[in-house]
């Protein structure tokens, strides 16, 4: 259960990267690290290639409060970037396959009221490569007490 006394941001991410990590297989079938918790630096060679994800820190904030109950408002958003658009759309068809699979046990980890959005995809340079970008945002309540 997540809790606000024990780290609502840290368990929130916990919870997101144990959910991209176990139900979304890296299509590069590599042994390195592709999901991170920002951007990694494209220049060193510990770099694994694309395609990467990023979960960015979640951002909580208090919505109502009674005498007995604490309403939380939580997101986070994923970043998939990759060189190959095709397997973009491959991740990005995981990716929500992934919550849709785990939402009754993020339900009962506390985090209520999932909404996933998915924008449309961006195109950037990154250290002369053309890199797809495809962002997804993720809002959940928190009620605490």
């Amino acid at each position: 259960m997540v809790s606000i006394a024990s780290g609502l941001t840290t368990q929130t991410w916990k919870l997101l990267h144990d959910t991209v990590s176990g139900l979304v297989s890296d299509p590069a079938s590599r042994s390195k690290k592709w999901i991170f918790s920002s951007f990694p630096d494209v220049t060193k060679t510990s770099f694994p290639g694309y395609p990467i994800i990023t979960i960015d820190s979640p951002d909580t904030t208090s919505d109502k409060a009674t005498f007995t109950k604490s309403v939380y408002k939580t997101d986070s958003s994923i970043s998939l970037y990759d060189t190959n658009i095709a397997r973009s759309d491959a991740v990005t068809g995981s990716l929500l396959r992934a919550f849709k699979t785990r939402n009754t046990s993020i339900h009962a980890s506390g985090l209520t009221n999932t909404v996933i959005t998915e924008s449309s995809s961006d195109t950037v340079e990154v250290n002369g490569k053309k890199v797809h970008i495809k962002l997804f945002g993720l809002d959940f309540d928190v009620v605490n007490g």
